[in-house]
């Protein structure tokens, strides 16, 4: 049942021109899957670290590299941006993309605070631009097959509910940096905030 409510049927009539910011841990994670992914085209990777920029180059020998964020959104033909970079840096980078015309699907948490993340939505919509965080366990069968059977009454009222994280390893010693993270509780647990309260 759970596999044929999630089934579609999409006629894919191009491929979608994407740029990818930031290539680190979680950048990387998604470059590696979008080589596999017909109807992706990733056609610019930006990364001022130039290891981590030549070992994303790797998996799209054809994206032009870029150093620089503004040259990145500049590159020619680009439809949608994925933002991987540092938690802080999520606003100035999503508002840079969606003032380039450009549909952005941004690494959670969109942002550290409310407001900040309220304003992006807002200048989203104002722009008729989409504006995606990456909350996929919200798409994943298991759970929209669950919140499918609660929401019809099938397995009564929920009291509690049991998450956790899936990474086999632990994050790196930044995600203590504040500079560079919102820390375990948010960039990581902000999964299960979101699954608790859909």
């Amino acid at each position: 049942m759970a596999a044929e409510a999630y089934a579609h049927a999409a006629v894919i009539t191009h491929r979608l021109p994407l740029a990818i910011i930031g290539l680190g841990r979680m950048g990387r994670f998604h470059a590696a899957a979008l080589a596999a992914v017909d109807e992706v085209e990733v056609m610019a990777l930006v990364e001022p670290f130039a290891d981590a920029l030549a070992e994303a180059g790797r998996l799209h020998p054809e994206a032009a590299r870029y150093a620089n964020v503004a040259e990145g959104l500049a590159h020619p033909g680009l439809r949608a941006v994925l933002i991987a970079a540092s938690t802080p840096t999520h606003p100035a980078l999503v508002e840079a993309a969606l003032d380039a015309g450009l549909h952005v699907l941004c690494e959670k948490p969109l942002a550290l605070y409310d407001a900040d993340a309220d304003r992006l939505a807002v200048l989203a919509s104002q722009r008729e631009l989409v504006l995606q965080v990456g909350f996929w366990r919200r798409f994943a069968p298991p759970w929209r097959a669950a919140k499918d059977r609660i929401a019809a009454g099938e397995i009564g009222r929920p009291l509690m509910v049991r998450l956790a994280q899936w990474d086999a390893d632990p994050p790196p010693p930044t995600f203590c940096d504040p500079a560079v993270s919102g820390g375990l509780a948010v960039d990581c647990g902000v999964h299960e905030y979101d699954l608790a309260s859909g």
